[in-house]
């Protein structure tokens, strides 16, 4: 089996282990492993620290701010970008625009 083969066989049960609330579960445990070694102040701290992103992560005011930092869409090509670009064209330049969710309608209703 090729290496290609072997991750693309894993990859889908792999992926929901990194996506949220998980990495914060796995933090919390790690914090609980290292109360048992006693070492309680770094557990106790990567416990805390666990919770806390737990509970930033379930709460709306932090997915509305990431929605607003992160999601928001680029500017449309103003006529001079264009302009710019086809005259890039007409000189042997190759040029590609990528339109990713065009035509998409979100319902907020």
């Amino acid at each position: 089996m090729s290496l290609e083969v072997l991750i693309n066989t894993i990859k889908p049960a792999i992926t929901p282990l990194l996506l949220p609330p998980v990495p914060f579960i796995f933090l919390a445990l790690l914090g609980l492993v290292l109360i048992w070694r006693h070492q309680r102040r770094a557990g106790l701290l990567t416990m805390l620290t666990a919770l806390l992103c737990l509970w930033i992560g379930g709460t709306e005011v932090a997915a509305d701010t990431l929605l607003t930092h992160l999601l928001t869409p680029p500017k449309a090509l103003s006529a001079e970008r264009i302009e710019s670009l086809t005259r890039d064209q007409r000189n042997g330049l190759r040029t590609a625009v990528l339109v990713l969710g065009g035509g998409i309608n979100i319902d907020v209703a």
